[in-house]
């Protein structure tokens, strides 16, 4: 996320949709159609809860919370660490 955010900021006008989109799926190394088609360009919720989820952040009623190294699974601790650090 940190390198397309430098991405867009390096652009004066941002980034186009459709090169958003190419350029997200490259950085997580896999397709992302479907999600866009879905989620972006259609009327389906994004799935927050597990998304968030998947990065070690709870939702508690209208907060959102940070859970503990200690409290994440591996695959959830290696992806925030190579995400974030």
């Amino acid at each position: 996320m940190l390198d397309l955010d430098r991405e867009w900021h390096e652009h004066p006008v941002g980034i186009p949709e459709a090169d958003f989109e190419r350029r997200f799926a490259a950085h997580l190394g896999f397709s992302v159609a479907e999600i866009f088609a879905e989620c972006v360009r259609g009327e389906v919720a994004l799935p927050l809860e597990e998304i968030l989820a998947g990065a070690g952040i709870r939702i508690e009623g209208e907060r959102l919370r940070v859970m503990a190294d200690e409290e994440l699974s591996a695959d959830v601790l290696r992806f925030r660490r190579a995400a974030f650090e």
